[in-house]
């Protein structure tokens, strides 16, 4: 048993205890990487992989996160930003760029992975109003996924310019979760809200499909696509969601589990969905292929333990969020 602290990197090896011809469990095995940032409550938000390296977005924290993976080793860099506030939410890659979606704070956020820089763009939409929970990448621009406003925001990389677009939704706190993008639109996942968002990049237009599953229910965190599939990963939901793009049609999955903060944020790895665990002790995994769910114990029993995740080679890194105190058993 190895006891290890919250400001550890928790790594998902999907090359180490697992039958690679039939695909099932057990599903890997953990190891763990320390940051040196002691235990700070919530101190990332998400990760994204530029080449060897992962670059996790600063949450509460005054510090981008750095993890590279051949080396094997832990940096940060400063933004220059007040770190006691949820500056942001997500991070999406552009190149060598990482771009942070704006949260609490009322700047976009970008780290340049070659010059080991950040900056900042003004949104002009105002601070504290949690604006934006995920973001993905379509040609140069970044869509955000609204979540305390009521319009898309869109971060024109090669311009270095900040638009929206109105849903009609009305500003609200948690409308979505995690933005995917499968050909020109962009697919938001509904948190408090029981509608689907989709943004079309190349109309410039934003409609919804219902899901029936009601709202203000924390439903998803994150999304991810395969195929013309996205898949939504289940939080205060005990089903996983599936929007198919090209039917525009909704379904679910069940996962036999409570449904109580389950998951947050997901990777794709092949045909299948993997969830980092949140509340839940378990990895959890969705194949595509066979329609089935299944999940990996991890037997950490604190609350909050990671927030997202990122494939790197033959590993799945999950950021730390606020684990503490817990114990690691492989």
């Amino acid at each position: 048993m190895k006891s290890i602290n919250k400001s550890d990197l928790t790594i998902l090896n999907k090359n180490k205890d697992i039958n690679i011809g039939k695909c099932y469990g057990p599903w890997g095995t953990f190891s763990v990487k320390e940051t040196g940032l002691g235990s700070g409550k919530g101190l990332f938000w998400g990760g994204v992989a530029v080449g060897d390296k992962v670059v996790f977005t600063p949450y509460i924290s005054s510090k981008v996160g750095i993890y590279d993976v051949r080396l094997d080793s832990f940096s940060t860099k400063e933004t220059g930003l007040p770190g006691d506030k949820e500056l942001f939410s997500g991070a999406i890659a552009v190149g060598d760029k990482v771009v942070f979606a704006p949260y609490y704070s009322s700047k976009v956020g970008i780290y340049d992975v070659a010059l080991d820089s950040f900056s900042t763009k003004e949104t002009g939409l105002g601070s504290g109003a949690y604006l934006f929970s995920g973001g993905v990448v379509v040609g140069d621009k970044v869509v955000f996924a609204p979540s305390g406003s009521s319009k898309v925001g869109i971060y024109d990389v090669r311009l270095d310019s900040f638009s929206t677009k109105e849903t009609g939704l009305g500003s609200r706190q948690s409308l979505f979760s995690g933005a995917i993008s499968v050909g020109d639109k962009v697919v938001f996942a509904p948190y408090g809200t029981s509608k689907v968002g989709i943004y079309d990049v190349t109309l410039d237009s934003f409609s919804t499909k219902e899901t029936g599953l009601g709202s203000n229910q924390a439903l998803f965190w994150g999304a991810i696509s395969v195929g013309d599939k996205v898949v939504f990963t289940p939080y205060f939901s005990s089903k996983v969601g599936i929007y198919d793009v090209t039917l525009d049609s909704f379904s679910t999955k069940e996962t036999g589990l409570p449904g109580n903060g389950e998951f947050s944020g997901a990777i794709s790895v092949g045909d299948k969905v993997v969830f980092a665990p949140d509340v839940s002790s378990k990895v959890g995994i969705y194949d595509l292929r066979l329609d089935s769910f299944s999940n990996k114990e991890t037997e950490l029993s604190e609350r909050n333990k990671f927030s997202g995740g990122v494939a790197v080679g033959d590993k799945v890194v999950f950021p730390p969020d606020i684990i503490e105190g817990w114990d690691l058993r492989c």
